[in-house]
């Protein structure tokens, strides 16, 4: 998937395994096996999360292993969205971030508003193509 595609869709393992494949980081027979593996199965695990738990490593020197975090701040750089790494020690202001979303649209949608200001929101998205 091109890194301007606008179309509002949800991330799938295949297009995730694809992208990698495209930017050099895993090979083509990994991806493939890791697909026809999934085949069948629920899809209820986001992609980054299943490609995460192969630990593989990037064919790019000096071949960093591909963990979530790793793979969430690859996939910000290439969705062209801002990577901001959540510390599950800070305290989040849930009454303020209430006031924005609720607790079960935030859930549904996958996001998580960081901060609130009387100017800003920013929100964290499991999903860089869905705007809406």
């Amino acid at each position: 998937m091109d890194q301007n595609d606008t179309r509002e869709h949800k991330l799938s393992l295949a297009e995730v395994l694809g992208m990698l494949v495209a930017d050099g980081m895993i090979e083509q027979a990994q991806a493939d096996a890791l697909v026809a593996a999934r085949r069948g199965q629920r899809h209820d695990t986001h992609p980054l999360v299943i490609a995460a738990e192969q630990s593989w490593r990037s064919l790019i020197p000096p071949n960093k292993l591909l963990h979530l975090e790793a793979l969430t701040e690859w996939m910000a750089k290439r969705t062209g969205l801002g990577y901001f790494h959540i510390d599950p020690l800070k305290i989040i202001d849930v009454s303020a971030i209430t006031t924005v979303v609720s607790y079960a649209y935030a859930s549904t949608n996958k996001i998580l508003p960081l901060s609130v200001t009387t100017d800003e929101v920013v929100i964290a998205t499991a999903e860089p193509y869905v705007v809406e």
